[in-house]
Protein backbone atom coordinates (compact mmCIF):
# COMPACT_ATOMS: atom_id res chain seq x y z
CA UNK A 1 0.00 0.00 0.00
CA UNK A 2 1.36 3.55 -0.83
CA UNK A 3 1.83 5.62 1.98
CA UNK A 4 2.64 9.55 1.88
CA UNK A 5 3.76 10.72 5.38
CA UNK A 6 2.46 14.17 6.65
CA UNK A 7 4.34 16.36 9.34
CA UNK A 8 2.48 18.45 11.73
CA UNK A 9 4.61 20.35 13.95
CA UNK A 10 6.34 17.70 15.93
CA UNK A 11 3.61 14.04 14.89
CA UNK A 12 3.18 12.98 11.91
CA UNK A 13 0.59 10.42 10.34
CA UNK A 14 0.69 8.37 6.75
CA UNK A 15 -1.61 9.20 4.13
CA UNK A 16 -2.77 6.40 2.81
CA UNK A 17 -5.42 5.20 -0.46
CA UNK A 18 -7.55 3.59 2.21
CA UNK A 19 -7.68 6.95 3.82
CA UNK A 20 -8.35 8.92 0.93
CA UNK A 21 -11.49 6.67 0.13
CA UNK A 22 -12.57 6.91 4.12
CA UNK A 23 -12.86 10.68 3.52
CA UNK A 24 -14.79 10.62 0.27
CA UNK A 25 -17.50 8.74 2.28
CA UNK A 26 -18.71 12.00 3.15
CA UNK A 27 -18.16 13.84 0.26
CA UNK A 28 -19.39 14.34 -3.38
CA UNK A 29 -19.07 12.75 -6.44
CA UNK A 30 -20.57 15.43 -8.55
CA UNK A 31 -22.19 15.96 -11.99
CA UNK A 32 -22.91 19.57 -13.07
CA UNK A 33 -25.34 20.34 -15.92
CA UNK A 34 -24.96 23.83 -18.32
CA UNK A 35 -27.89 24.51 -20.14
CA UNK A 36 -26.55 26.84 -23.15
CA UNK A 37 -27.41 24.88 -26.43
CA UNK A 38 -29.15 22.04 -24.44
CA UNK A 39 -27.29 19.77 -21.83
CA UNK A 40 -23.77 19.61 -21.45
CA UNK A 41 -22.48 17.22 -18.77
CA UNK A 42 -19.49 18.25 -16.67
CA UNK A 43 -18.02 16.04 -13.78
CA UNK A 44 -15.93 16.75 -10.99
CA UNK A 45 -14.62 14.89 -7.80
CA UNK A 46 -14.08 16.99 -5.26
CA UNK A 47 -12.56 16.92 -1.54
CA UNK A 48 -13.65 19.72 0.77
CA UNK A 49 -11.87 20.87 4.18
CA UNK A 50 -11.72 23.78 6.71
CA UNK A 51 -8.15 25.78 6.01
CA UNK A 52 -6.79 24.43 9.17
CA UNK A 53 -6.85 20.85 7.52
CA UNK A 54 -5.67 22.65 3.99
CA UNK A 55 -2.31 20.45 4.25
CA UNK A 56 -4.51 17.27 4.14
CA UNK A 57 -5.84 18.07 0.66
CA UNK A 58 -2.35 19.71 -0.03
CA UNK A 59 -0.63 15.84 0.36
CA UNK A 60 -3.52 14.02 -1.27
CA UNK A 61 -3.09 16.43 -4.24
CA UNK A 62 0.43 15.42 -4.22
CA UNK A 63 -0.52 11.67 -3.86
CA UNK A 64 -2.68 11.82 -6.87
CA UNK A 65 -0.20 13.91 -8.79
CA UNK A 66 -3.34 15.97 -10.37
CA UNK A 67 -6.11 18.34 -9.17
CA UNK A 68 -6.29 22.06 -8.14
CA UNK A 69 -7.08 23.62 -4.69
CA UNK A 70 -9.14 26.63 -3.98
CA UNK A 71 -9.29 28.68 -1.37
CA UNK A 72 -12.90 30.09 -0.11
CA UNK A 73 -11.64 32.62 2.74
CA UNK A 74 -15.02 33.37 3.29
CA UNK A 75 -16.24 30.26 4.26
CA UNK A 76 -12.56 29.33 5.94
CA UNK A 77 -12.55 25.98 3.48
CA UNK A 78 -10.52 24.78 0.61
CA UNK A 79 -11.62 22.39 -1.40
CA UNK A 80 -9.10 19.54 -3.73
CA UNK A 81 -10.96 19.63 -7.15
CA UNK A 82 -10.23 17.06 -9.96
CA UNK A 83 -12.66 18.14 -13.12
CA UNK A 84 -10.51 16.90 -16.54
CA UNK A 85 -12.42 13.95 -17.68
CA UNK A 86 -9.12 12.28 -18.73
CA UNK A 87 -7.52 12.65 -14.87
CA UNK A 88 -11.45 11.27 -13.36
CA UNK A 89 -10.86 8.48 -16.03
CA UNK A 90 -7.06 7.43 -15.52
CA UNK A 91 -6.46 8.34 -12.02
CA UNK A 92 -9.75 8.82 -10.16
CA UNK A 93 -12.07 5.88 -11.07
CA UNK A 94 -9.08 3.07 -10.71
CA UNK A 95 -8.60 4.90 -7.35
CA UNK A 96 -11.71 3.82 -6.03
CA UNK A 97 -12.38 0.39 -7.38
CA UNK A 98 -9.11 -0.84 -5.76
CA UNK A 99 -10.21 1.26 -2.54
CA UNK A 100 -13.57 1.36 -2.53
CA UNK A 101 -16.46 3.42 -1.18
CA UNK A 102 -19.41 1.95 0.94
CA UNK A 103 -23.24 1.50 0.31
CA UNK A 104 -24.91 4.94 -0.90
CA UNK A 105 -21.10 6.92 -1.77
CA UNK A 106 -20.88 3.75 -3.66
CA UNK A 107 -23.68 3.53 -5.30
CA UNK A 108 -23.03 7.33 -6.43
CA UNK A 109 -19.41 6.28 -7.39
CA UNK A 110 -20.76 3.23 -9.68
CA UNK A 111 -23.25 5.83 -11.62
CA UNK A 112 -20.30 8.30 -11.78
CA UNK A 113 -18.25 5.73 -13.53
CA UNK A 114 -20.24 4.55 -15.95
CA UNK A 115 -20.99 8.49 -16.74
CA UNK A 116 -17.05 9.50 -16.93
CA UNK A 117 -16.35 6.68 -19.11
CA UNK A 118 -19.35 7.64 -21.64
CA UNK A 119 -17.96 10.82 -21.47
CA UNK A 120 -14.03 9.87 -22.17
CA UNK A 121 -15.13 7.49 -25.11
CA UNK A 122 -17.48 10.43 -26.42
CA UNK A 123 -20.47 7.77 -25.85
CA UNK A 124 -24.07 8.55 -25.45
CA UNK A 125 -24.40 11.31 -27.84
CA UNK A 126 -27.51 10.61 -29.29
CA UNK A 127 -30.89 12.44 -27.50
CA UNK A 128 -31.14 8.50 -26.40
CA UNK A 129 -27.66 8.48 -24.66
CA UNK A 130 -28.29 12.18 -22.71
CA UNK A 131 -31.41 10.92 -21.39
CA UNK A 132 -29.38 8.04 -19.91
CA UNK A 133 -26.87 9.85 -18.81
CA UNK A 134 -29.18 11.90 -17.13
CA UNK A 135 -31.24 9.35 -15.15
CA UNK A 136 -27.78 8.26 -13.64
CA UNK A 137 -26.98 11.73 -12.97
CA UNK A 138 -29.99 12.24 -10.91
CA UNK A 139 -29.64 9.13 -9.33
CA UNK A 140 -26.55 9.52 -7.69
CA UNK A 141 -28.10 11.15 -5.33
CA UNK A 142 -32.03 11.11 -4.34
CA UNK A 143 -31.76 13.62 -2.00
CA UNK A 144 -30.34 16.07 -4.19
CA UNK A 145 -30.50 20.00 -3.51
CA UNK A 146 -31.46 20.86 -7.04
CA UNK A 147 -34.94 22.93 -7.56
CA UNK A 148 -37.62 21.04 -8.94
CA UNK A 149 -38.19 23.69 -11.70
CA UNK A 150 -34.21 23.15 -12.52
CA UNK A 151 -34.97 19.79 -13.15
CA UNK A 152 -38.17 19.82 -14.85
CA UNK A 153 -36.07 22.12 -17.32
CA UNK A 154 -33.52 19.35 -17.97
CA UNK A 155 -36.16 17.14 -18.20
CA UNK A 156 -37.55 19.28 -20.98
CA UNK A 157 -34.41 19.86 -22.99
CA UNK A 158 -34.41 16.00 -23.49
CA UNK A 159 -38.13 15.68 -24.32
CA UNK A 160 -38.94 13.63 -21.07
CA UNK A 161 -42.29 14.03 -20.42
CA UNK A 162 -43.43 10.28 -19.55
CA UNK A 163 -43.78 9.38 -15.33
CA UNK A 164 -41.94 6.36 -16.35
CA UNK A 165 -38.91 7.51 -17.95
CA UNK A 166 -38.29 9.97 -14.69
CA UNK A 167 -38.16 6.90 -12.46
CA UNK A 168 -34.91 7.40 -10.68
CA UNK A 169 -32.22 4.18 -9.96
CA UNK A 170 -32.89 3.63 -6.26
CA UNK A 171 -29.62 2.33 -4.18
CA UNK A 172 -29.93 -1.43 -3.28
CA UNK A 173 -26.38 -1.81 -1.77
CA UNK A 174 -26.95 -2.68 2.31
CA UNK A 175 -24.11 -4.71 2.77
CA UNK A 176 -20.20 -3.65 2.42
CA UNK A 177 -18.49 -6.34 0.78
CA UNK A 178 -14.79 -4.89 0.71
CA UNK A 179 -12.71 -4.72 3.50
CA UNK A 180 -13.53 -1.92 5.77
CA UNK A 181 -9.70 -1.34 7.06
CA UNK A 182 -8.43 1.08 9.86
CA UNK A 183 -7.09 3.91 7.58
CA UNK A 184 -11.15 4.01 5.50
CA UNK A 185 -12.31 4.67 9.35
CA UNK A 186 -9.60 7.24 9.91
CA UNK A 187 -11.05 9.22 6.76
CA UNK A 188 -14.53 8.64 7.59
CA UNK A 189 -13.50 10.13 11.21
CA UNK A 190 -11.89 13.02 9.84
CA UNK A 191 -14.73 13.18 7.09
CA UNK A 192 -17.46 13.89 9.28
CA UNK A 193 -16.99 12.28 13.33
CA UNK A 194 -16.70 13.99 15.97
CA UNK A 195 -15.54 13.92 19.36
CA UNK A 196 -18.31 16.42 21.98
CA UNK A 197 -18.29 17.83 25.60
CA UNK A 198 -21.91 19.01 26.84
CA UNK A 199 -22.55 20.20 29.90
CA UNK A 200 -25.87 19.24 31.66
CA UNK A 201 -28.70 21.09 33.65
CA UNK A 202 -27.94 19.02 36.58
CA UNK A 203 -24.04 20.01 36.68
CA UNK A 204 -22.63 16.37 34.77
CA UNK A 205 -20.22 16.73 32.12
CA UNK A 206 -21.10 14.22 29.10
CA UNK A 207 -18.73 13.03 26.88
CA UNK A 208 -18.95 11.03 23.69
CA UNK A 209 -18.04 10.76 19.93
CA UNK A 210 -20.34 10.15 16.52
CA UNK A 211 -19.92 9.83 13.01
CA UNK A 212 -22.83 11.49 10.65
CA UNK A 213 -23.47 9.34 7.36
CA UNK A 214 -27.12 8.73 5.18
CA UNK A 215 -29.73 6.76 6.68
CA UNK A 216 -28.75 4.34 3.82
CA UNK A 217 -25.07 3.58 5.04
CA UNK A 218 -26.21 2.83 8.38
CA UNK A 219 -24.77 -0.72 8.19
Amino acid sequence: MNQLPINIGNNSFYLTPGYISGLTMVLSFVLLFYLLNGIQFRTKFTITADLDSKYVLDSIKTYFNYGNIIINNKNYTAEFIVDRIEELHNIIIPHFLHYPVFCAKLHAFNLFKIIVIALFNKDKRTIEGRRELLKLALSMNITTNRQVDRIETLYSLLNVSENKDKELLINDIKEISSELSNEHISGIIDGDGSFYISFQKDGTIKTGFNITSDKNSKR
